[in-house]
């Protein structure tokens, strides 16, 4: 049961209500989607960033790998190494878009976007250093 809904900025209790005055203050559905599809997609663009350089600056010895499994991954093949990193990351963010309504998935996602940036800026020092 309804009992207090605010109408044009009226308030009106129990039954009394016109819908044609409705007046819903809530954010529209499409605009949390919105933004975690913006991050979820700037955390794309970060994992393709750390996937070529981390695998750049290991080729040219300006980094080591300290993932056991990834390690193993690239002493088969530059491809598989990024091809696997990549499908690891697209896969979680499949994930974290499936579960998108989720209020942790917008918790998670702000923290990784954070996360990733400050690894690309790391990759960015690194191949600054090097190239120098």
């Amino acid at each position: 049961m309804i009992n207090n809904i605010k109408f044009n900025n009226v308030l009106k209790s129990g039954n009394e209500f016109e819908i044609d005055n409705f007046v819903d203050n809530r954010p529209e559905p499409w605009s949390h989607n919105k933004k975690i599809a913006v991050l979820l997609i700037t955390l794309a663009i970060l994992n393709i960033f750390d996937a070529l350089c981390t695998q750049h600056l290991i080729s040219v010895g300006g980094m080591k790998e300290f993932n056991p499994l990834m390690l193993s991954l690239l002493k088969m093949s530059d491809s598989i190494f990024i091809f696997a990193k990549l499908f690891v990351g697209f896969l979680g963010i499949g994930i974290l878009w499936r579960y998108r309504e989720n209020i942790l998935v917008y918790l998670l996602t702000i923290p990784l976007v954070m996360l990733y940036t400050f690894i690309g800026a790391i990759h960015i020092a690194l191949l600054i250093q090097y190239y120098q």
